[in-house]
């Protein structure tokens, strides 16, 4: 519950009630982005609970640590991605780390960081103009540990 909005309930369709509805959701999303590029801020360095840039963020998803996958509206990178286990990484060729299996490349290595977020139970927060972003190469993360 983030709100309320006066509407008369006898005579009131769905889409005024959304109408109505979206200058308060529209709100609480900004508060909470502005509370996630908080957390994001105070996290970025050693031992912070944050990962900033691709590189750190791979890391993270590997190490399946990664709450809150971050993301500018118009972020994307090549990377490569281990095709038994998942691994991501920057380097478009290769093996994997893990097990040795060789690299398969990804012109956007963005789908599959999403993908992997969301196997980890993470949610994904996409971030439109907000320069924040910027300064951590467009990717970062929040992280469990």
């Amino acid at each position: 519950m983030c709100g309320r909005v006066a509407v008369d309930v006898e005579s009131t369709t769905a889409a005024q009630v959304t109408e109505a509805a979206r200058p308060v959701m529209r709100g609480q999303q900004e508060a909470e982005r502005s509370e996630l590029l908080g957390r994001l801020q105070e996290g970025v360095g050693a031992g912070g609970r944050a990962a900033a840039g691709l590189d750190e963020v791979l890391v993270s998803l590997n190490e399946q640590r990664v709450e809150t996958l971050l993301l500018d509206g118009a972020f994307t990178a090549s990377g490569a991605e281990c095709p038994s286990c998942g691994w991501l990484t920057r380097e478009s060729d290769g093996e994997c780390p893990a097990d040795g299996a060789v690299l398969r490349p990804c012109p956007d290595v963005l789908e599959p960081a999403v993908h992997r977020s969301l196997t980890q139970d993470a949610d994904v927060v996409r971030l439109r103009d907000r320069p924040e972003m910027e300064l951590h190469g467009g990717i970062a993360a929040l992280l469990r540990f």
